[in-house]
């Protein structure tokens, strides 16, 4: 069976970075460095939901100095493809497909027996009610972080876009609003009004949030927003606090949920981010671009109801094609 690309970009990243490193040198630090990456790519052959509960265990176990630091960053980067991953497994839905093929259903007679050596692997095979679902977005919002990464959309018999053909959800809600903007300030002063608009419907504050590629464009947009009479909160590490809305980077947004999402700053100029240093190996590129996707694709899914998608100037290759790609 093919893997998915998701599925492939962290078997490409457990071989270069930890089983394999064109500088011999893996990021592991502390007793056993030498193992751990056979461990990650252990789970990740059990499962993705193995993978992210041995990254997650491991660093809770990291120690600061300069090794730690290097792991920390590299097992973080393995996460967000992780999370990908997550939502695309190809042997996922090999199974359910010869389950579905062979009568196993819930409401059939036969019934079958899984055995795995990871109990997070139970969990992920068992979170399934019909193929996969997504409870922390909406089928709407998925479909729309799915086109990021497939660059393709699926339509229904009246020609429609459909949500649900790739990776339905237990939820429904708005489409994914997308707008572009000559300019920064333009872009600021929407998101300022439409800031304003989710807090005046009376949402409490922390539950909007403003996702961008990097903390440069962070600091801009709080800034930005702040001289715009909008208070937002700058999120590095910790819980999110209470009282006004945050702005944090993709890579930070990891594992967060929010009601309304802004993903903010998504033009040719931030997103693919640093796919220079791939100007001379077309197999790397792909790989990067694979990766950037990843994280734009995770982004997308921290919206719970609503997800909003803006930049100012060209957009980013990686976007999905619009039926009105038109400026506002």
């Amino acid at each position: 069976m093919d893997a998915s690309g998701p599925g492939n970009a962290v078997a490409d990243e457990l071989v270069a970075t930890w089983l394999h490193p064109a500088s011999g040198v893996t990021p592991s630090s502390g007793a056993g460095a030498g193992l751990f990456g056979w461990t990650l790519a252990k789970a990740f052959l059990s499962s993705p939901a193995a993978l992210r509960d041995t990254i997650t265990e491991r660093l809770r176990r990291i120690h600061d100095g300069h090794r730690g630091d290097v792991e920390n960053e590299a097992l973080h980067r393995l996460k967000v493809l992780n999370e990908a991953c997550d939502e695309t497994s190809a042997k996922y839905t090999a199974l359910l497909q010869y389950l579905k093929e062979i009568g196993v259903g819930r409401n059939s007679a036969t019934r079958v027996v899984i055995f795995s050596e990871r109990v997070a692997t139970l969990r992920w095979l068992g979170r399934s009610q019909r193929l996969r679902l997504n409870h922390h977005t909406t089928a709407q919002n998925l479909a729309w972080a799915e086109r990021v990464l497939s660059g393709a959309e699926s339509f229904d018999s009246e020609g429609d876009a459909d949500p649900s053909d790739s990776y339905p959800s237990a939820r429904s809600g708005p489409q994914p609003v997308v707008k572009s903007f000559e300019t920064l300030s333009e872009e600021l002063a929407h998101a300022a009004e439409l800031l304003a608009g989710w807090l005046a419907e009376g949402l409490a504050p922390e539950t909007c949030a403003i996702l961008v590629r990097d903390r440069a464009n962070r600091e801009r947009v709080v800034n930005g927003l702040n001289e715009r009479g909008v208070n937002v909160r700058s999120l590095d590490s910790g819980a999110v606090p209470t009282g006004r809305p945050v702005a944090l980077t993709m890579h930070r947004a990891e594992g967060t949920e929010f009601v309304e999402v802004l993903l903010f700053g998504l033009s040719v100029k931030s997103v693919p981010m640093g796919l220079s240093t791939y100007d001379y190996d077309e197999t790397e590129r792909a790989d990067a671009l694979l990766r950037e996707g990843s994280l734009v694709y995770v982004a997308a899914s921290r919206a719970r109801d609503e997800l909003v998608v803006t930049w100012s100037g060209d957009p980013s290759p990686l976007l999905p094609a619009q039926v009105d790609p038109g400026r506002r």
